[in-house]
């Protein structure tokens, strides 16, 4: 993989959409109708946009400092953005390598590069993006976690099965006597992708409990925790683990990427609100920023959360990163063959 290559590619992928609804291009169109002429109107939505991306990258950079895998760069009236060269084992260069392949799920996801549906590339975003937030969700809560999304590397193929794995890592809780009356051949994970606790050293009741949903589709607010963990989770249990629910959702994305605020509306402002309004439906939004702000702490757990877990994090994490490489090797390419 070339810096060349990953930045030509980001100069695709990592910039603010713009489409028919950019509320920019209409508010200009108004003002300057009668004013300048039509060449007048698209050089100002032109100006307005670039400061827009500039801005959002900015706000990248500084949120993220050297674990934006990226530099801004001005010269007089121009911005570049320059690949930061880190290997991926350190902790900046591991923040890099999730940043980029969430990143790039992104990218496939709003079709800025199109690669079929069968392909292998495609198929392996799900997994990609769960290995990402179970490292990203230990680290968080600074303890331990459990994968219980399907398909789970323990193997463990009944939802009652890996129930009573964490039960026994966690140390708290207990399961009913009984499969409910539904049919448990169903259910694969009750709905929770993976938990995450911080235990006292006492071993009693009274953790920090995260439970998570790992979403890689553009859907992901229609996917609230909330919504089904009492009816597909919190039923196999007759204590559970905790009386309180911290819920979270995972994502590649920017939580605030499709914020468009109306003309009498600020950004910053309308930002805001919908992260709060996110919040109370879904819990703690974990988002490409957020997931890159934790990994580059995450790596030096990597030999840690193995042991614990059992899951060989570390060749999960190559995996990330030889994803990335076969895919860069085709962007910008507009179409992957089967």
């Amino acid at each position: 993989m070339t810096s060349s290559r990953l930045v030509r590619a980001v100069n695709i992928i990592d910039d603010p959409v713009r489409d028919d609804d950019d509320e920019d291009r209409e508010g200009d169109v108004e003002l300057d109708d009668d004013l300048r002429g039509d060449r007048g109107i698209l050089n100002t939505v032109d100006e307005n946009l670039s400061l827009r991306v500039f801005e959002e990258l900015e706000f990248r950079s500084n949120a993220l400092g050297d674990s934006y895998p990226f530099v801004l760069e001005v010269v007089g009236q121009n911005w570049f953005l320059i690949r930061r060269e880190r290997p991926f084992q350190t902790p900046d260069g591991f923040a890099h390598l999730f940043y980029v392949a969430a990143l790039l799920i992104t990218a496939i996801k709003y079709e800025y590069v199109t690669i079929a549906e069968d392909h292998e590339l495609r198929k392996a975003m799900p997994e990609l993006m769960q290995v990402m937030a179970v490292l990203v969700a230990a680290e968080y809560v600074h303890g331990d976690v459990y994968w219980m999304g399907w398909p789970r590397p323990d193997e463990s193929s009944k939802f009652l099965d890996a129930l009573n794995r964490f039960i026994s890592r966690i140390s708290v809780g207990r399961l009913i006597s009984s499969n409910p009356a539904y049919d448990p051949a169903v259910v694969k994970d009750g709905s929770v992708d993976l938990i995450a606790w911080r235990s006292f050293k006492d071993g009693k009741p009274g953790k920090t409990v995260l439970y998570g949903q790992v979403a890689s589709g553009k859907n992901w607010r229609s996917k609230p925790l909330n919504a089904t963990m009492d009816p597909h989770f919190v039923g196999w249990f007759q204590n559970g683990p905790t009386s309180e629910r911290l819920l979270s959702m995972f994502i590649p994305f920017m939580q605030h990427e499709d914020c468009k605020p109306k003309k009498e509306q600020v950004y910053d402002d309308l930002s805001l609100a919908l992260a709060e309004k996110d919040e109370r439906a879904m819990g703690i939004i974990f988002d490409r920023l957020r997931i890159t702000e934790l990994a580059s702490a995450a790596n030096e757990r990597l030999i840690e959360l193995s042991g614990s877990t059992g899951i060989d994090f570390v060749a999960y994490v190559a995996r990330i990163h030889a994803w990335q490489d076969e895919l860069l090797a085709v962007v910008p390419r507009e179409v992957v063959n089967a």
